[in-house]
Protein backbone atom coordinates (compact mmCIF):
# COMPACT_ATOMS: atom_id res chain seq x y z
CA UNK A 1 0.00 0.00 0.00
CA UNK A 2 1.22 3.11 -0.93
CA UNK A 3 1.18 5.18 2.12
CA UNK A 4 1.16 8.96 1.57
CA UNK A 5 -0.39 11.67 3.82
CA UNK A 6 -2.95 13.46 1.64
CA UNK A 7 -3.42 16.83 4.14
CA UNK A 8 -6.19 19.00 3.46
CA UNK A 9 -5.41 22.38 5.19
CA UNK A 10 -8.93 23.68 4.95
CA UNK A 11 -9.49 20.63 7.76
CA UNK A 12 -6.59 20.82 9.35
CA UNK A 13 -5.87 24.53 10.33
CA UNK A 14 -10.03 25.08 11.60
CA UNK A 15 -9.84 21.39 13.46
CA UNK A 16 -6.00 22.66 14.53
CA UNK A 17 -7.68 26.17 15.92
CA UNK A 18 -10.75 24.41 17.32
CA UNK A 19 -8.40 22.21 19.80
CA UNK A 20 -6.61 25.43 20.65
CA UNK A 21 -9.62 27.23 21.64
CA UNK A 22 -10.71 24.17 23.76
CA UNK A 23 -7.26 23.61 25.85
CA UNK A 24 -7.07 27.16 26.28
CA UNK A 25 -9.69 27.46 28.19
CA UNK A 26 -9.14 23.91 29.74
CA UNK A 27 -5.88 25.48 31.02
CA UNK A 28 -8.23 28.54 32.36
CA UNK A 29 -11.02 25.81 34.23
CA UNK A 30 -9.06 23.21 34.86
CA UNK A 31 -5.83 23.32 34.75
CA UNK A 32 -4.20 20.02 36.05
CA UNK A 33 -5.67 18.30 32.96
CA UNK A 34 -3.56 20.23 30.24
CA UNK A 35 -1.07 17.55 30.30
CA UNK A 36 -2.91 15.04 29.44
CA UNK A 37 -5.01 17.58 26.74
CA UNK A 38 -1.56 18.30 25.16
CA UNK A 39 -0.95 14.25 24.93
CA UNK A 40 -4.49 13.80 23.46
CA UNK A 41 -4.05 16.08 20.75
CA UNK A 42 -0.41 14.94 19.94
CA UNK A 43 -1.70 11.30 19.21
CA UNK A 44 -5.12 13.05 17.81
CA UNK A 45 -2.40 14.55 15.10
CA UNK A 46 -0.91 11.74 14.68
CA UNK A 47 -4.18 9.50 13.91
CA UNK A 48 -4.99 12.13 11.75
CA UNK A 49 -2.10 11.99 9.60
CA UNK A 50 -1.82 8.02 9.24
CA UNK A 51 -5.70 8.46 7.79
CA UNK A 52 -5.09 11.24 5.45
CA UNK A 53 -2.43 8.45 3.91
CA UNK A 54 -4.53 5.53 3.74
CA UNK A 55 -6.53 5.12 0.30
CA UNK A 56 -9.98 5.25 1.76
CA UNK A 57 -10.96 2.99 -0.77
CA UNK A 58 -9.82 0.14 0.82
CA UNK A 59 -11.73 0.56 3.83
CA UNK A 60 -15.06 -1.05 1.30
CA UNK A 61 -13.02 -4.52 2.07
CA UNK A 62 -12.99 -3.93 5.72
CA UNK A 63 -16.17 -2.71 6.98
CA UNK A 64 -17.92 -5.99 7.61
CA UNK A 65 -14.87 -6.75 9.80
CA UNK A 66 -15.14 -3.22 11.53
CA UNK A 67 -18.90 -3.61 12.16
CA UNK A 68 -17.99 -6.84 13.87
CA UNK A 69 -15.23 -4.75 16.04
CA UNK A 70 -17.67 -2.27 17.25
CA UNK A 71 -19.79 -4.77 18.17
CA UNK A 72 -17.11 -6.53 20.40
CA UNK A 73 -16.11 -2.69 21.78
CA UNK A 74 -19.79 -2.63 22.59
CA UNK A 75 -20.24 -5.87 24.18
CA UNK A 76 -16.94 -5.84 26.27
CA UNK A 77 -18.22 -2.60 27.68
CA UNK A 78 -21.44 -4.41 28.44
CA UNK A 79 -19.92 -7.16 30.67
CA UNK A 80 -16.43 -5.74 32.17
CA UNK A 81 -16.87 -1.94 31.57
CA UNK A 82 -16.09 0.51 34.26
CA UNK A 83 -19.38 1.93 36.35
CA UNK A 84 -19.27 5.69 36.15
CA UNK A 85 -22.05 7.73 37.87
CA UNK A 86 -24.17 5.05 37.07
CA UNK A 87 -23.45 4.25 33.12
CA UNK A 88 -21.25 1.22 31.80
CA UNK A 89 -19.31 3.53 28.91
CA UNK A 90 -15.76 2.98 30.11
CA UNK A 91 -13.11 0.33 29.26
CA UNK A 92 -9.85 0.18 31.45
CA UNK A 93 -7.04 -0.98 29.53
CA UNK A 94 -4.04 -0.55 31.52
CA UNK A 95 -3.94 2.84 32.21
CA UNK A 96 -5.76 3.52 29.68
CA UNK A 97 -9.74 4.33 29.22
CA UNK A 98 -11.61 4.27 26.04
CA UNK A 99 -15.42 5.20 25.57
CA UNK A 100 -15.92 2.85 23.08
CA UNK A 101 -19.06 4.48 21.66
CA UNK A 102 -16.85 7.31 20.41
CA UNK A 103 -14.05 5.01 19.13
CA UNK A 104 -16.78 3.33 16.63
CA UNK A 105 -17.72 6.36 15.04
CA UNK A 106 -15.29 6.13 12.03
CA UNK A 107 -16.02 2.40 12.18
CA UNK A 108 -19.70 2.32 11.95
CA UNK A 109 -19.74 5.33 9.29
CA UNK A 110 -17.67 3.54 6.96
CA UNK A 111 -19.93 0.29 7.41
CA UNK A 112 -23.17 2.47 6.44
CA UNK A 113 -21.19 4.45 3.71
CA UNK A 114 -20.25 0.77 2.29
CA UNK A 115 -23.84 -0.62 2.27
CA UNK A 116 -25.35 2.47 1.44
CA UNK A 117 -23.73 3.17 -1.75
CA UNK A 118 -25.85 1.72 -4.55
CA UNK A 119 -29.23 1.81 -2.77
CA UNK A 120 -32.61 2.57 -4.11
CA UNK A 121 -35.04 0.88 -2.80
CA UNK A 122 -36.37 0.11 0.47
CA UNK A 123 -35.18 -3.29 0.29
CA UNK A 124 -32.08 -2.89 0.14
CA UNK A 125 -32.11 -0.58 3.24
CA UNK A 126 -33.66 -2.46 5.41
CA UNK A 127 -31.21 -5.53 6.22
CA UNK A 128 -27.91 -3.02 6.85
CA UNK A 129 -30.01 -0.32 8.64
CA UNK A 130 -30.86 -3.36 11.37
CA UNK A 131 -27.50 -4.08 11.44
CA UNK A 132 -26.34 -0.54 12.08
CA UNK A 133 -29.88 -0.12 14.79
CA UNK A 134 -27.94 -3.03 16.83
CA UNK A 135 -24.83 -1.40 18.15
CA UNK A 136 -26.93 1.91 18.77
CA UNK A 137 -29.37 -0.37 20.71
CA UNK A 138 -26.06 -1.07 22.66
CA UNK A 139 -25.32 2.18 23.42
CA UNK A 140 -28.18 3.29 24.82
CA UNK A 141 -28.49 0.41 27.50
CA UNK A 142 -25.24 1.43 29.00
CA UNK A 143 -27.03 4.33 28.86
CA UNK A 144 -25.01 6.87 26.47
CA UNK A 145 -28.19 8.60 24.83
CA UNK A 146 -25.85 11.42 23.57
CA UNK A 147 -24.01 9.43 20.83
CA UNK A 148 -26.78 7.19 20.45
CA UNK A 149 -28.22 10.29 19.01
CA UNK A 150 -25.54 11.21 16.88
CA UNK A 151 -25.50 7.56 15.62
CA UNK A 152 -29.37 8.20 14.88
CA UNK A 153 -28.89 11.49 13.30
CA UNK A 154 -26.06 9.99 10.81
CA UNK A 155 -28.48 7.27 9.67
CA UNK A 156 -31.24 9.87 8.50
CA UNK A 157 -28.88 11.95 6.57
CA UNK A 158 -27.12 8.85 4.38
CA UNK A 159 -30.74 7.47 4.39
CA UNK A 160 -32.47 11.16 3.00
CA UNK A 161 -30.21 11.29 0.10
CA UNK A 162 -29.87 7.33 -0.53
CA UNK A 163 -32.54 7.84 -3.32
CA UNK A 164 -35.54 6.33 -2.00
CA UNK A 165 -38.47 7.53 -3.45
CA UNK A 166 -40.24 10.59 -1.52
CA UNK A 167 -43.06 7.97 -0.22
CA UNK A 168 -40.77 6.12 1.56
CA UNK A 169 -39.83 9.14 3.34
CA UNK A 170 -42.67 10.38 4.18
CA UNK A 171 -43.79 6.74 5.98
CA UNK A 172 -40.31 6.99 7.70
CA UNK A 173 -41.22 10.44 9.37
CA UNK A 174 -44.97 8.65 10.30
CA UNK A 175 -42.95 5.75 12.33
CA UNK A 176 -41.14 8.37 14.17
CA UNK A 177 -43.42 8.25 17.05
CA UNK A 178 -42.93 4.59 17.17
CA UNK A 179 -39.19 4.82 17.21
CA UNK A 180 -39.68 7.92 20.17
CA UNK A 181 -41.52 5.25 22.22
CA UNK A 182 -38.47 2.26 21.72
CA UNK A 183 -35.96 5.08 22.71
CA UNK A 184 -38.14 6.05 25.68
CA UNK A 185 -38.14 2.42 27.13
CA UNK A 186 -34.38 2.56 27.13
CA UNK A 187 -33.86 5.44 28.75
CA UNK A 188 -32.77 5.43 32.47
CA UNK A 189 -35.20 7.30 34.78
CA UNK A 190 -32.92 10.28 35.69
CA UNK A 191 -32.67 10.64 31.54
CA UNK A 192 -36.58 10.95 31.72
CA UNK A 193 -35.97 13.67 34.63
CA UNK A 194 -33.81 15.94 32.16
CA UNK A 195 -36.40 16.17 29.61
CA UNK A 196 -38.65 16.93 32.00
CA UNK A 197 -36.64 19.46 33.81
CA UNK A 198 -35.96 20.79 30.40
CA UNK A 199 -39.72 21.93 29.80
CA UNK A 200 -39.25 23.62 33.15
CA UNK A 201 -35.96 23.73 34.74
CA UNK A 202 -37.74 25.80 37.65
CA UNK A 203 -39.33 22.91 38.70
CA UNK A 204 -36.66 21.72 40.34
CA UNK A 205 -33.34 24.15 40.60
CA UNK A 206 -31.13 22.33 42.44
CA UNK A 207 -32.10 18.90 41.42
CA UNK A 208 -32.60 17.82 37.88
CA UNK A 209 -32.56 21.72 36.44
CA UNK A 210 -29.97 22.62 38.10
CA UNK A 211 -27.20 22.23 35.52
CA UNK A 212 -29.78 23.74 32.68
CA UNK A 213 -29.64 26.73 34.93
CA UNK A 214 -26.27 27.12 35.47
CA UNK A 215 -24.82 26.32 31.98
CA UNK A 216 -27.55 29.39 30.64
CA UNK A 217 -26.25 31.52 33.66
CA UNK A 218 -22.66 31.19 32.29
CA UNK A 219 -23.07 31.23 28.97
CA UNK A 220 -25.18 34.88 30.00
CA UNK A 221 -22.50 35.90 32.57
CA UNK A 222 -20.20 36.74 29.16
CA UNK A 223 -21.94 39.14 28.03
CA UNK A 224 -20.18 40.76 24.83
CA UNK A 225 -16.73 40.41 25.56
CA UNK A 226 -16.23 38.10 28.37
CA UNK A 227 -14.93 38.10 31.86
CA UNK A 228 -11.97 36.80 30.57
CA UNK A 229 -9.36 33.63 30.84
CA UNK A 230 -9.71 32.59 34.35
CA UNK A 231 -12.19 35.06 35.66
CA UNK A 232 -15.18 32.85 35.38
CA UNK A 233 -17.33 32.26 38.40
CA UNK A 234 -19.65 29.58 36.61
CA UNK A 235 -16.45 27.52 36.60
CA UNK A 236 -13.82 28.32 38.84
CA UNK A 237 -16.11 28.46 42.28
CA UNK A 238 -17.74 25.20 40.91
CA UNK A 239 -20.99 26.21 40.25
CA UNK A 240 -21.20 24.56 36.45
CA UNK A 241 -20.91 21.02 36.73
CA UNK A 242 -18.72 18.96 34.36
CA UNK A 243 -17.01 22.93 32.78
CA UNK A 244 -14.36 20.74 30.90
CA UNK A 245 -16.21 18.12 29.13
CA UNK A 246 -20.23 18.58 28.59
CA UNK A 247 -20.44 21.90 29.50
CA UNK A 248 -16.83 23.03 27.90
CA UNK A 249 -18.88 25.84 25.67
CA UNK A 250 -20.42 27.80 28.54
CA UNK A 251 -16.88 28.11 30.22
CA UNK A 252 -15.95 29.19 26.85
CA UNK A 253 -18.95 31.56 26.25
CA UNK A 254 -18.48 33.03 30.20
CA UNK A 255 -14.99 33.67 30.03
CA UNK A 256 -14.71 35.00 25.64
CA UNK A 257 -18.61 36.28 25.58
CA UNK A 258 -20.15 36.81 22.78
CA UNK A 259 -17.36 37.47 20.56
CA UNK A 260 -15.32 34.60 21.10
CA UNK A 261 -18.51 32.66 20.67
CA UNK A 262 -18.91 33.88 17.45
CA UNK A 263 -15.55 32.82 16.44
CA UNK A 264 -16.27 29.70 17.55
CA UNK A 265 -18.95 29.22 15.10
CA UNK A 266 -17.43 30.79 12.33
CA UNK A 267 -14.63 28.05 12.64
CA UNK A 268 -17.17 25.32 13.00
CA UNK A 269 -19.32 26.47 10.12
CA UNK A 270 -16.26 27.33 7.99
CA UNK A 271 -15.07 23.37 8.70
CA UNK A 272 -18.92 21.63 8.11
CA UNK A 273 -19.30 23.96 4.89
CA UNK A 274 -15.78 22.94 3.42
CA UNK A 275 -17.10 19.12 4.37
CA UNK A 276 -20.79 19.39 2.67
CA UNK A 277 -19.61 21.08 -0.01
CA UNK A 278 -16.78 18.65 -1.29
CA UNK A 279 -19.84 16.03 0.05
CA UNK A 280 -22.05 17.56 -2.75
CA UNK A 281 -19.67 17.00 -6.21
CA UNK A 282 -15.87 15.70 -7.49
CA UNK A 283 -15.90 12.85 -5.30
CA UNK A 284 -17.53 8.93 -6.12
CA UNK A 285 -21.02 7.97 -3.81
CA UNK A 286 -18.96 6.38 -1.38
CA UNK A 287 -16.25 9.33 -0.57
CA UNK A 288 -19.28 11.41 -0.27
CA UNK A 289 -21.11 9.84 1.95
CA UNK A 290 -18.40 9.34 4.51
CA UNK A 291 -18.16 13.23 3.68
CA UNK A 292 -21.59 13.76 4.92
CA UNK A 293 -21.36 11.31 7.80
CA UNK A 294 -17.96 13.36 9.18
CA UNK A 295 -20.08 16.69 8.64
CA UNK A 296 -23.33 15.17 10.32
CA UNK A 297 -21.28 14.10 12.84
CA UNK A 298 -19.50 17.18 13.98
CA UNK A 299 -22.43 19.24 13.43
CA UNK A 300 -25.10 17.43 15.77
CA UNK A 301 -22.82 17.19 18.43
CA UNK A 302 -21.93 20.52 18.24
CA UNK A 303 -25.33 21.63 17.94
CA UNK A 304 -26.41 19.06 21.16
CA UNK A 305 -23.93 20.30 22.85
CA UNK A 306 -23.81 23.97 22.41
CA UNK A 307 -27.88 23.86 22.47
CA UNK A 308 -28.26 22.19 25.84
CA UNK A 309 -25.33 24.55 27.46
CA UNK A 310 -28.20 27.67 26.42
CA UNK A 311 -31.14 25.74 27.44
CA UNK A 312 -32.40 25.01 23.95
CA UNK A 313 -32.14 20.81 24.19
CA UNK A 314 -32.58 18.52 27.07
CA UNK A 315 -29.05 17.57 28.67
CA UNK A 316 -27.53 14.70 27.59
CA UNK A 317 -23.93 13.28 27.63
CA UNK A 318 -22.04 14.63 24.90
CA UNK A 319 -18.88 16.45 23.75
CA UNK A 320 -17.96 19.52 21.77
CA UNK A 321 -15.81 18.27 19.07
CA UNK A 322 -12.33 19.05 19.36
CA UNK A 323 -12.85 21.53 22.17
CA UNK A 324 -14.40 19.49 24.79
CA UNK A 325 -11.50 17.10 27.28
CA UNK A 326 -11.61 13.50 26.54
CA UNK A 327 -8.98 11.58 24.33
CA UNK A 328 -11.61 8.80 23.47
CA UNK A 329 -13.75 11.60 21.62
CA UNK A 330 -10.65 14.05 19.74
CA UNK A 331 -8.70 10.76 18.51
CA UNK A 332 -12.43 9.87 16.63
CA UNK A 333 -13.10 13.29 15.62
CA UNK A 334 -8.88 13.18 14.32
CA UNK A 335 -9.83 9.77 12.54
CA UNK A 336 -12.77 11.03 10.70
CA UNK A 337 -10.83 14.07 9.29
CA UNK A 338 -8.11 12.38 8.24
CA UNK A 339 -10.05 9.87 6.26
CA UNK A 340 -12.38 13.00 5.08
CA UNK A 341 -8.57 14.81 3.70
CA UNK A 342 -7.72 11.59 2.08
CA UNK A 343 -10.88 11.82 0.56
CA UNK A 344 -11.27 15.57 -0.53
CA UNK A 345 -7.12 15.75 -1.65
CA UNK A 346 -7.83 12.61 -4.01
CA UNK A 347 -8.96 13.65 -7.98
CA UNK A 348 -12.25 14.05 -8.52
CA UNK A 349 -13.95 11.51 -11.45
CA UNK A 350 -16.94 13.48 -13.70
CA UNK A 351 -19.55 12.63 -11.88
CA UNK A 352 -21.39 14.64 -9.29
CA UNK A 353 -23.54 13.94 -6.24
CA UNK A 354 -26.79 15.65 -5.68
CA UNK A 355 -28.88 16.18 -2.62
CA UNK A 356 -32.54 15.70 -3.54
Amino acid sequence: MNFKPKIDLKILIPAFFLYALGITTIYSVAPSLVNQTLLFGFLGLLFYLLFCGIDYQIYKSLSNWFYILSIIFLVLTEVVGVVTRGSVRWLDIGVIRLQPSELIKPLMLIFLATNFEKITTLKKIFSPSVFYFIPLLLILRQPDLGNAMVFAFVWLMIFFVSGVRRSVLLGLFAGAPAAVLVIWHFLKNYQKERIFSFLNPGSDPLGTGYNAIQSTLAVGAGQILGRGLGRGTQSHLLFLPEYHTDFIFASFAEEWGFIGVCLLLGVYFFLLFHLFKKSESGQDRFGQLILLGVAGIIFIQMFVNIGMNMGMVPITGITLPLVSYGGSSLISTAILLGIASNITKQKSPESSFVIS
